[in-house]
């Protein structure tokens, strides 16, 4: 007879990227354990064919996120977000570190993604963790472009004379929609909220040579040029909530400082006010940082029960007040 697993507080194992451009950050600012060189990508949470992420605590060691879905459905990616994608895991969350600048690229909409690849589109979300003294993003044109004139710097290898350079710092947020052209740039170390894709159209990438392959990477103009969207705006940075905040301010009342800081517990983010009934839609919350006490116990079922104390954290996530922009678009499951 099939054990009657329940959920519990996962934890997966992340999936390390080599890339061309990788440094050493995710194992010196976030404490990754690999051996291999140039890792530019942590995926954290991945239901991309043939790399999916596999829980490694607990009774579901082992489970992938599609298995987690078939066994659990709107137990687990709750009602609003399977009845919309069914046995399919939206986003795709990774940890990015820059060394080098990475290749000037653009992304499908879900409608060209379908048609072409038979993916979804690749909308995405940074939120800078750490960057260097002058390190920038290069997200949309400085100023409105015909096609011919693009194509121009294109072909002179100018491209970057027409992008818009960005100086980044810890907390700035960015949304990046699908057509939009962009570039994440040396000495930035970000947290992607993306979805589920793998599909780039790079269209400059320096000239350089992989040293993996003894070539130049391919670029794929001829696939990008109708999906860019030479539209200008006046700022790319996105303004978002800080959720934290508002709850830390909520809770003054109700605990100190100190006591705040120590028992910080997860379920104030899923519950309501009164703390008795879920939250009536869908939300995917994701720690940032964070120092904590983990304390687990096996109970008589076989289940696991965990706790987290959180002594400093800093999240990003969903919200009901976000006004509906182009810059929650993401989040609209």
């Amino acid at each position: 007879m099939e054990r009657n697993y329940s959920l519990y507080p996962l934890k997966f194992q992340p999936i390390y990227k080599y890339r061309i451009w990788g440094g050493e950050k995710l194992k010196t600012q976030l404490n990754k354990k690999y051996d291999a060189q140039n890792i530019g990508e942590s995926w954290e949470i991945s239901d991309v064919k043939n790399d999916e992420t596999k829980v490694i605590n607990g009774t579901l060691r082992g489970y992938t996120l599609i298995e987690l879905i078939e066994k659990f459905k709107v137990n687990f990616l709750g009602k609003t977000v399977y009845k919309k994608f069914g046995n399919q895991f939206p986003l795709l969350i990774k940890f990015i570190d820059a060394k080098t600048p990475l290749s000037i690229q653009v992304h499908p909409s879900d409608k060209i993604a379908k048609e072409r690849h038979n993916s979804f589109g690749k909308n995405e979300m940074w939120y800078v963790m750490q960057a260097d003294e002058n390190a920038e993003l290069i997200v949309g044109f400085d100023k409105k472009i015909p096609t011919e004139d693009y194509n121009n710097h294109l072909a002179n290898n100018t491209i970057l004379e027409i992008m818009h350079h960005e100086k980044v710092s810890e907390g700035d947020t960015f949304y990046i929609p699908t057509g939009r052209v962009h570039a994440i740039g040396a000495g930035v170390l970000l947290a992607e909220i993306q979805q589920t894709s793998n599909i780039t159209y790079r269209i400059y990438d320096y000239d350089r040579v992989d040293v993996k392959t003894g070539e130049k990477r391919e670029l794929h103009n001829d696939l990008a040029i109708d999906v860019i969207d030479f539209q200008i705006k006046d700022s790319y940075k996105t303004k978002y909530t800080k959720e934290c905040e508002r709850r830390e301010e909520q809770n003054r009342t109700k605990r100190s400082k100190d006591e705040y800081w120590d028992n910080f517990d997860l379920e104030a983010f899923i519950y309501d006010e009164e703390g008795l009934q879920p939250k009536n839609y869908d939300s995917f919350i994701q720690i940032l940082r964070g120092d904590f006490l983990q304390e687990q116990q096996e109970e008589n079922s076989g289940d696991f029960h965990e706790q987290y104390r959180f002594q400093e954290y800093k999240c990003f996530s969903k919200n009901k007040s976000y006004e509906d922009t182009e810059e929650n678009s993401l989040y609209q499951l």
